[in-house]
């Protein structure tokens, strides 16, 4: 048996499988363990060759129109289930990018220290250089990012960093979302300190970075890779626009982190395209 490809994805093997069924009246052969599902092609296929060919273009396009068409008229049951909301979907994928946890379990551990130890002591090892001796701290430039003294501030930053982190993590890869968290932590708090100086914590504008990223992929690339919820654009907008309105309740909100952040994301997701043959 000739191995084709794995996925985590329940739809892709049984779209391409039902697909090759149509198309060759030949049957893949699907089986299911912890690591996913895999699809093996036999090795007398009379269509060997054809195949290998279609599992080539199918990793390429995998969204592609036709692949879901051919489910629907030589699938069975279990390819043809209801379809739920494209941010349900992304939501019931399990979190299994070990980025995506990493930063998540350090944003729960150092809140849990703010707990144990004097939140100011959590912040003084961790806020962004404030002084000149501070420069050379490196990990000052980040370490801001996964600091909250606030649970409802923790938990919202941790839904928004689980949810898009996952699906840019298992759709772009580890290395993408390392960047974007770096590169978004980074300029989001020199643009924050040169505002209002270094007393600023959270994830929000490396939050607003994924955000922007997924956006600007998903709205120029040839395939929606991450299945948007309709108007996720003008969400963002909103919540820039309702982080100006924090001083109205007495709240201090980042915003300028938040637009750097938000900014960030759209200039990666825009490089991005042209230099990844699958966008384009």
């Amino acid at each position: 048996m000739q191995h084709l490809f794995s996925s985590e994805i329940l739809q892709f093997p049984y779209y391409f499988r039902d697909y090759i069924r149509v198309k060759y009246q030949e049957e893949l052969h699907i089986t299911k363990d912890e690591k996913g599902i895999h699809v093996y092609l036999d090795d007398n296929s009379p269509h060997f060759d054809a195949i290998m060919q279609e599992k080539t273009l199918f990793l390429r396009e995998p969204f592609a129109e036709r692949y879901e068409q051919a489910s629907w008229q030589g699938g069975d049951t279990q390819t043809m289930t209801p379809h739920k909301t494209p941010m349900l979907r992304s939501l019931a994928l399990p979190v299994s990018g070990w980025f995506t946890w990493l930063i998540a379990f350090l944003c729960v551990g150092v809140y849990g220290l703010t707990w144990i130890m004097s939140p100011d002591e959590v912040f003084s090892w961790l806020h962004y250089p404030a002084y000149f001796s501070q420069d050379r701290e490196i990990w000052r430039y980040v370490s801001h990012g996964i600091v909250h003294f606030s649970f409802l501030h923790l938990l919202l930053n941790l839904t928004w960093w689980l949810y898009l982190g996952n699906i840019i993590e298992k759709q772009r890869g580890t290395l993408i979302l390392a960047v974007l968290f770096v590169a978004s932590a980074i300029g989001s708090g020199v643009a924050q300190n040169m505002v209002s100086g270094p007393a600023f914590l959270g994830l929000s504008g490396v939050a607003y970075a994924l955000g922007g990223y997924v956006f600007i992929v998903d709205k120029w690339a040839r395939h929606k890779i991450f299945q948007l919820p309709a108007g996720f654009g003008m969400m963002l907008i909103v919540g820039i626009a309702l982080g100006f309105a924090g001083p109205l309740v007495n709240v201090s909100i980042g915003n300028t982190a938040h637009i750097t952040g938000l900014i960030i994301g759209i200039v990666i997701g825009a490089i991005s395209l042209p230099l990844d043959r699958n966008l384009r």
